[in-house]
């Protein structure tokens, strides 16, 4: 049974939910642009430099964070359900977050018309959110450490 989940983990986490978001989102992006595009040759009233306006660069937003650290917390999971398959998971986890890495690092320098982030309350935001796997890893290494190293309890 704990091979089943682990396998059913691995595959919910790898590609669903690490990377195939992260993946279509230029895509997407790119998508509602072109739309945009073809709304504003439909209508007369946004012309000039009202449609320069609405077409232009946006701020890069954080929300994708929320995403990385909900992915942290399934990583965290891991020790817990199977063992087996943490290898996997977090080799699946490196290569899809090492992309977002790139991404982000590519949006942010030719996409982004702004990018603020260096606040108080955002790196104190940031450290309230990965409380929440690392508390969940600390608390595997617990249940782990109490369990007896290839012995059989009677």
């Amino acid at each position: 049974m704990q091979k089943s989940v682990g396998k059913l983990l691995f595959k919910y986490c790898w590609p669903c939910t690490f990377l195939v978001p992260f993946v279509a989102e230029p895509f997407l992006a790119q998508l509602g642009l072109f739309g945009k595009e073809l709304e504003f040759r439909q209508r007369e009233r946004i012309r000039g430099e009202n449609a320069e306006r609405a077409l232009e660069l946006s701020e890069m937003e954080q929300g994708r964070y929320a995403d990385v650290i909900f992915n942290l917390i399934l990583v965290a999971c891991i020790p817990f359900i199977a063992p087996a398959y943490m290898l996997w998971t977090y080799g699946a986890f490196l290569v899809s977050h090492l992309y977002i890495y790139w991404y982000d690092h590519w949006k942010t320098l030719r996409w982004a018309r702004k990018f603020y982030f260096s606040s108080d309350e955002v790196h104190w935001f940031g450290q309230q959110l990965l409380s929440l796997p690392l508390g969940i890893l600390a608390a595997a290494l617990v249940f782990k450490a109490n369990q007896p190293l290839g012995q059989c309890q009677r």
